[in-house]
């Protein structure tokens, strides 16, 4: 399975390398289908979108790229595309959850505060059964093991909230109409244009209802919107 996904790999960048953005983009897509690095994929699918000119796409990758393993490429990258928008709307502006996880994921301890909770907290567990059955030791005070359970609890939570998550979505389509209610017989508020952004505050059906980073809210035809992050 590695060696397929290896020459996959190598089939995507030679493709992208000699300007064939679209074969590119579709190994990509395949790659991610049968489960590549979805950071390295979800960056490399933002470059194939970005040279193509599918800023919708260009946006929804570099979002997740730089949601999943935060870099100054991934940013740098969807700041550029960012410019390159017209919609006027502003971002909806990041949630203090967001910062504090991007923030953990960001300082590459993801895999070490989820090992080192677990041993902490295991070797916790092994003090209070020898301290049950009796066993001597000497030097070790109760506040020990309130010390360590705290310290192991407190790495794990920190592992629990720097995984990745987004309720945001992206206008993947050339433009969208927001309606008043589910349904496109309902009152029209108002048009975006592709690459545009909003939370998903609730679903039904076929119908997403996001909230706008200028605080209005409206229901989207959600075949023309893909969240960011789809665990």
């Amino acid at each position: 399975m590695e060696a397929t996904l290896t020459a996959l790999a190598d089939s995507a960048q030679s493709a992208y390398d000699a300007g064939q953005f679209e074969k590119a983009a579709s190994l990509f897509l395949q790659l991610e289908s049968q489960g590549a690095d979805p950071s390295s994929v979800a960056f490399n699918l933002g470059n194939c979108y970005t040279r193509l000119e599918e800023w919708g796409q260009a946006r929804l990758y570099f979002e997740r790229a730089a949601l999943l393993r935060p870099s100054d490429d991934a940013r740098y990258n969807l700041e550029w595309v960012r410019q390159r928008l017209t919609d006027e709307l502003p971002d909806p502006a990041p949630e203090l959850y967001e910062l504090v996880s991007n923030g953990l994921r960001s300082i590459n301890a993801f895999d070490w505060m989820l090992q080192t909770g677990v041993a902490i907290v295991a070797l916790t567990v092994v003090w209070l059964v020898l301290r049950k059955l009796y066993v001597p030791l000497r030097g070790l005070h109760w506040r020990w093991p309130l010390t360590t359970t705290v310290i192991g609890a407190v790495l794990l939570a920190a592992h629990l909230i720097a995984q990745p998550s987004s309720d945001r979505a992206v206008l993947t389509a050339t433009n969208s109409y927001g309606y008043s209610e589910p349904s496109k017989a309902s009152t029209t508020l108002l048009m975006l244009s592709e690459g545009s952004t909003g939370r998903i505050r609730k679903s039904e059906d076929d119908w997403y209802y996001l909230e706008l980073g200028n605080g209005e809210r409206a229901w989207f035809d959600r075949s023309q919107w893909t969240a960011v992050y789809q665990p």
